[in-house]
């Protein structure tokens, strides 16, 4: 019986503190845990920032589609190109601090329903107007764009 106490004793003396290494270990492995969990937050803040000016981006977008498919048919057009129209080719947007570029195009499609070029059946190679817009920007160094696309018919 006086041995075990005696093991017991000896063994309470030994573990009655963390010796340094012990220390700079629990340190180590806090320190890599808190560092994981800071990157982890500044990669959700970027993303969340992306994500913020890419619905921008959409919404800015939405406006200019939008304001395209109300202009009369024969005012869908960029100025100086063909098809000519009230649309400027080049234009900016901002939102929340961020400049947007925004480019739209108008082209003609000749529809393949009816035939191509020469072989179109009403004669009309000018079947519909493809508008497209374009919004880009730069977060943080680096280019991102959105694009819109649609097509618009004459009506009858």
């Amino acid at each position: 019986m006086t041995n075990t106490k005696q093991n017991i004793k000896h063994l309470q003396a030994r573990q009655k503190g963390l010796s340094i290494i012990e220390i700079v270990l629990a340190i180590a492995i806090f320190s890599l845990a808190f560092i994981s969990i800071l990157y982890v937050l500044q990669m959700n803040n970027k993303l969340l920032a992306v994500n913020k000016t890419r619905i921008a981006s959409m919404a800015i977008a939405d406006r200019y589609l939008e304001f395209a498919k109300a202009l009369k048919y024969s005012d869908l057009g960029v100025q100086g190109s063909d098809p000519s129209g009230i649309l400027q080719a080049n234009d900016s947007a901002s939102y929340a601090g961020v400049s947007f570029a925004v480019n739209q195009s108008v082209r003609w499609v000749d529809d393949d329903k009816d035939g191509l070029s020469g072989a179109d059946t009403d004669g009309n190679i000018h079947d519909y107007k493809q508008y497209k817009v374009t919004i880009s920007w730069q977060l943080a160094g680096r280019p991102y764009s959105y694009s819109r696309v649609t097509n618009i018919y004459a009506p009858f």
